[in-house]
């Protein structure tokens, strides 16, 4: 399948417009070129940025993933952001916050491109089994004077299967490929910026559940048989039951797993992990 050239080059102005009144995005900052966005946002912290500060940029050397992973990110194709968040109340809903991220991308991508994706948990945005793109959340250390969450995300949007490196044909796509047309960037970030101001006055101010229910109607975790690998390298094969109200992933645990008896009806709460599904 052949592509023209990118038909949306990002853009303040074109983004703020579409965001209207939004908190988020009034003041924005975008690069042609960053080691990683998140890299970028961290520093702006560190100088004073305010609460909704917006880093994108057209490419980056060192995007990186989860667990210390690089992230593809060719130049002048994709979405790559990074979001200022500095009033994240209650403490105990802080893990939603990638969770609420992937949430606003799948309803933004939904309402754009007329195509579902799927969550899986943590951070992962999918269609079908391959992966359309990611969120990394990363805090400031504990102890500075100015506390923050950086709130990344990665999509492939423009790009051709055919461009990425060859390990990652069968296990990545992108909404042009899945679609057979190009977006407007700006559009698609504006609409996810819109989504997650939303969905982070809902956790920071309502019922739990007014995140909650949309997240897990969009989640391909629950109810799937996975196998998961700990941040101690450990893997727990088991059935995933549900999201905990602090995001924890709520797991039965397989009898083979040996911390579980087969008469067990142990549930295990799983916060950080590296999530595979099985079927």
């Amino acid at each position: 399948m052949k592509f023209c050239a990118d038909p949306s080059p990002l853009s303040v102005s074109a983004i703020q417009s579409a965001l209207g009144l939004c908190s988020l995005g009034r003041d924005m900052h975008i690069h042609d070129e960053v080691l990683s966005t998140n890299t970028m946002a961290l520093a702006l912290v560190d100088s004073g940025a305010n609460h909704g500060t917006i880093v994108l940029a057209e490419q980056q050397t060192a995007g990186r993933g989860r667990w210390g992973r690089s992230w593809f990110s060719p130049p002048k194709k994709n979405l790559y952001c990074s979001v200022i968040l500095k009033e994240v109340y209650p403490k105990d809903r802080l893990s939603w916050i990638p969770l609420i991220t992937g949430l606003a991308i799948t309803q933004a991508i939904e309402e754009l491109a007329n195509l579902r994706p799927s969550l899986k948990w943590p951070n992962d945005i999918l269609v079908g089994d391959r992966k359309l793109g990611g969120v990394l959340c990363e805090s400031t250390p504990q102890g500075t004077r100015r506390r923050a969450i950086v709130v990344g995300f990665g999509i492939n949007v423009n790009s051709r299967i055919e461009e990425f490196p060859e390990d990652l044909h069968l296990s990545s796509t992108t909404l042009a490929a899945e679609t057979g047309r190009l977006y407007d960037r700006n559009h698609l970030a504006a609409r996810i910026l819109s989504n997650l101001e939303v969905h982070y006055e809902r956790l920071r101010s309502q019922s739990l559940q007014e995140v909650r229910g949309p997240y897990l109607a969009s989640c391909s975790t629950i109810g799937r048989q996975i196998c998961i690998r700990l941040v101690n390298g450990e893997d727990i094969k088991g059935l995933a039951l549900d999201i905990g109200r602090d995001g924890a992933l709520r797991l039965a645990p397989s009898i083979e797993f040996p911390h579980a008896q087969k008469s067990s009806k142990e549930v295990m709460e799983i916060r950080s992990g590296e999530v595979v599904h099985v079927r």
